[in-house]
């Protein structure tokens, strides 16, 4: 990493503060139920490991992300989760927010979103159930990690944090470093963005399951 990369990262870190209260502010300006109109059939066709890229209209971060498709999570499967009336199954997607690494429910995670389309990845980036399934197992495993404010996806501390499109890059490339990513250069920093991941849909690295 050059000078200029440093001091860019620097400034990008000493921002944390205003991005994560940034990335809190819903101005109430549009209307989330047509998403959650498709909820049952959504359910229905979302496996572990399918990754959803989403816009939230309102969202104040909008300001500072170019990208069209803002947000990216990882669809993980059922969670057990621990209520008044006993232990639910509940689906669940794994996601790096201001927050960091956090895990919840597909429901609350709907909340919020105008627009998703669900990726399925294919054989280009995983080669079959056995690495489907260690990519789920590794986006778990980041769960309470902080959040990557300065976009290190290649130091040898690159899995310390992550930002939400790196989550599935990083998760993808452990369980197959075989796998082939269009990486953006920023600055002299190599990024992936929800963009990204949308156009790899064409080179036949995702599929597109559905869009909303």
């Amino acid at each position: 990493m050059n000078i200029f990369q440093k001091l860019y990262v620097n400034f990008l870190i000493s921002l944390k503060p205003i991005v994560k209260a940034i990335g809190k502010i819903y101005p109430k300006s549009s209307d989330k139920e047509r998403v959650f109109y498709y909820y049952d059939y959504l359910i229905k066709i979302l496996k572990p490991g399918y990754v959803i890229l989403t816009i939230s209209d309102d969202h104040l971060s909008n300001l500072i992300n170019p990208s069209r498709w803002k947000h990216s999570v990882v669809y993980v499967g059922t969670e057990t989760y621990h209520t008044s009336v006993g232990e639910v199954e509940i689906p669940t997607v794994v996601e790096a927010t201001g927050e960091g690494v956090i895990s919840r429910s597909i429901t609350r995670m709907l909340a919020s979103k105008d627009r998703i389309a669900v990726l399925r990845p294919t054989k280009e980036l995983l080669k079959n159930q056995k690495q489907i399934d260690s990519f789920v197992k590794f986006v778990k495993k980041q769960v309470l990690k902080p959040y990557d404010y300065g976009f290190d996806s290649f130091s040898k501390n690159k899995h310390s944090s992550f930002y939400c499109h790196e989550l599935t890059y990083a998760g993808i490339t452990a369980v197959n470093p075989e796998a082939n990513f269009y990486l953006k250069d920023f600055a002299g920093i190599k990024t992936v963005t929800g963009d990204d991941l949308f156009k790899m849909i064409e080179k036949k690295k995702f599929e597109l399951v559905w869009i909303c």
